[in-house]
């Protein structure tokens, strides 16, 4: 079925499940230059024990399990009906996660039954492949092991990512939905790069059978114009900084390779998009970072600036755009 097919009735994600998924998100960042399992579940524990997040009352239920840069894990809501596959995105202080970034020639995604012609990139399949196979430390099996002695008919499965993650969500709930066929797959894709070619739209946006809404973005975050909206990047910021030089050689360099070699991005649908707020007095550089934070999606999402600095302390301390209007829901 293609997206013009989809029906129309589908249910939305509600504002309390996308404030759930862009904190279950943002745990994925919390201590990522370590690579001690047993320190990064502590912290995961501890962060959905306190009470005044989203994710008050969740639970972890398996790993996280790394391997290479990339990292996942598995809550439990707290009625026990939802479980979230969460998926880390971009680690910026290494090299290699940024190298899968830039990995784009297209390829067919590891998903049984996917159709012909439907591609993502080279990067993202290579994410895929090495979550496929991590396996965390105390049980010493995989997530799709977990979930397939866990899950059944009565259950949702939030597959839930930012940035990188949030490419790979739409990846990851196709497999989901191929693997448990019986269960509800929801995919809550935040910021996500594109992830392929327009016959992986196409499915992707036609198998989505419990949500509307396919992907979550800030409407000045140009991170998800990375690959299908490369022509704009340069000018995602009206009346903010303009893109430096060797950025744009940069980005030109990359589209014209995509022309030579064919490759053709088509960006999933955009059915929410964040009313976010250029910070006008920061570099090129420093606006794309700050549109693509994390901590901006939250607030945005509608978690109080006050509980995002108890619980997100940093230094110096984060900030929305000065004249960003308050999306506390309270």
């Amino acid at each position: 079925m293609t997206d013009a097919a989809r029906p129309d009735d589908r249910p939305t994600v509600t504002d309390a499940e996308l404030r759930e998924a862009i904190t279950l998100a943002s745990l994925t960042y919390l201590d990522e230059n370590d690579d001690d399992p047993f320190i990064q579940r502590m912290i995961i524990e501890t962060f959905l024990g306190y009470d005044d997040l989203p994710t008050a009352g969740w639970q972890l239920a398996w790993g996280p399990a790394s391997n290479n840069t990339n990292l996942w894990y598995i809550a439990r809501s707290p009625g026990g009906d939802r479980f979230a596959l969460v998926i880390r995105g971009t680690v910026m202080t290494d090299w290699r996660s940024k190298l899968d970034d830039i990995d784009i020639p297209l390829v067919a995604p590891l998903i049984e039954g996917a159709p012909d012609g439907a591609r993502i990139a080279q990067g993202l399949a290579t994410c895929q492949g090495r979550l496929n196979g991590a396996r965390d430390v105390w049980e010493h099996v995989t997530a799709w092991e977990y979930l397939g002695g866990v899950l059944d008919a009565g259950h949702t499965l939030d597959v839930v990512g930012h940035s990188l993650g949030g490419a790979l969500a739409p990846i990851v709930s196709l497999d989901a939905m191929a693997r448990f066929p019986d269960v509800a797959v929801r995919s809550l894709a935040i910021a996500g790069m594109s992830p392929g070619n327009q016959a992986f739209s196409h499915w992707y946006v036609g198998s989505l059978r419990h949500q509307q809404a396919s992907r979550f973005i800030n409407r000045f975050d140009i991170i998800p114009e990375w690959y299908a909206g490369l022509s704009t990047m340069q000018d995602g910021f009206p009346g903010g900084p303009s893109c430096p030089l060797k950025i744009s050689a940069l980005i030109e360099a990359m589209k014209l390779y995509m022309d030579v070699e064919r490759i053709q991005y088509v960006a999933t649908p955009s059915p929410r998009e964040f009313p976010g707020v250029i910070y006008a007095d920061r570099s090129w550089t420093e606006e794309a970072e700050g549109q693509h934070e994390h901590l901006y999606y939250m607030y945005l999402a509608g978690v109080p600036l006050e509980v995002i600095h108890r619980r997100f302390p940093r230094y110096p301390q984060w900030q929305p755009p000065a004249n960003q209007p308050s999306s506390d829901p309270s």
